[in-house]
């Protein structure tokens, strides 16, 4: 069986190769919180979809694989992610 393998492109450029499991995906090359973090999950192209305002629910090393979980934020997210920053200006 073949496993497709996803380019995913990060904000800052960053491309990451990985094939998915359920809903993660599993990766050689080096990937961690700072690479995944908000700021860089704010656009998101996974195999040619763009994806806005991402979270990274779940990273861990497994099998000698980094595996990751991403997911676009949910309505209730982002106003709350709104009100947070709207508040930090007054």
């Amino acid at each position: 069986m073949e496993n497709t393998i996803y380019d995913i492109i990060l904000a800052d450029g960053t491309m990451i190769h990985a094939t998915m499991n359920g809903n993660n995906y599993i990766t050689d090359d080096e990937v961690n919180t700072v690479i995944l973090s908000d700021e860089n999950l704010e656009n998101v192209n996974i195999g040619g979809a763009d994806y806005y305002d991402m979270t990274c629910t779940n990273i861990w090393t497994e099998d000698g694989h980094t595996r990751f979980i991403i997911r676009e934020l949910t309505d209730s997210e982002k106003m709350k992610k709104c009100i947070i920053e709207l508040s930090a200006l007054m």
